[in-house]
C-alpha cells in the first residue's frame, strides 16, 4: 500500500499542492521577465534609432559634399 494512513495522504495532498503552486508562481514571474524583456528592447532599438540619425545625416551630407566637390572640378 502506497500510503499507510489518511493523514499521510493528505500530508501529501498538501505537499504536491504546494509544489503545484511554486511551478505557477515560477511561470508568472517568467512570463513577467518576458514582458520586461520586451519592452526594454524597444526602448533599446527607439534610442539607438535616435542615437544613429545624427551621424547618419552627417555621413550623407559628408558625402554629397565630396561628390560635389568631385562633379564641379
Amino acid at each position: 500500500m502506497l500510503f499507510r494512513s489518511w493523514e499521510e495522504l493528505k500530508e501529501q495532498k498538501v505537499i504536491l499542492n504546494d509544489i503545484v503552486n511554486r511551478l505557477d508562481r515560477m511561470g508568472d514571474a517568467s512570463d513577467n521577465q518576458a514582458k520586461v524583456l520586451v519592452d526594454h528592447e524597444k526602448r533599446v532599438r527607439d534610442l539607438e534609432k535616435r542615437v544613429w540619425a545624427l551621424p547618419s545625416v552627417a555621413t550623407i551630407i559628408a558625402v554629397a559634399s565630396l561628390v560635389w566637390q568631385l562633379v564641379r572640378r
